[in-house]
């Protein structure tokens, strides 16, 4: 029989945090080891979802330097919301109100998405 790894979402939060980089994020000229949640709401959104299941939602960035930025966390099937990347915001930023979306990963060139999901998979032990 196959053993089974049974995952805590303080290991998966950990896995993520590591997995990490400028090469994973939507803002890699922002992106600093200082602030390494800088760009990585979308990407973040949609392992967690892979992985726990959920909802993504999406809401947008008011007083954002950036014109129609927009944030991604989850909600777990359970109703809780986790939002791993909240602390990226500078004093002054707010959300508006959220709602079930899909985000929109920029194209950098490389699948951003699935280059987190492996790290996250390979950190957590479930690679093959």
């Amino acid at each position: 029989m196959p053993e089974t790894t049974t995952l805590t979402l303080a290991a998966i939060e950990a896995a993520i945090r590591e997995s990490w980089g400028r090469d994973t994020s939507d803002d890699p000229d922002e992106w600093t080891p200082e602030v390494p949640t800088r760009g990585q709401c979308a990407v973040t959104s949609i392992v967690l979802r892979e992985l726990l299941g959920g909802e993504i939602l999406m809401a947008d960035v008011f007083g954002s330097h950036i014109d129609g930025e927009r944030h991604a966390w989850n909600r777990l099937p359970g109703g809780i919301e986790i939002d791993l990347t909240l602390d990226q915001f500078r004093a002054g930023e707010t959300l508006g109100p959220a709602a079930p979306d899909e985000p929109y990963v920029t194209d950098t060139g490389i699948d951003r998405g699935a280059l987190l999901s492996a790290r996250v998979r390979q950190r957590l032990g479930l690679t093959a």
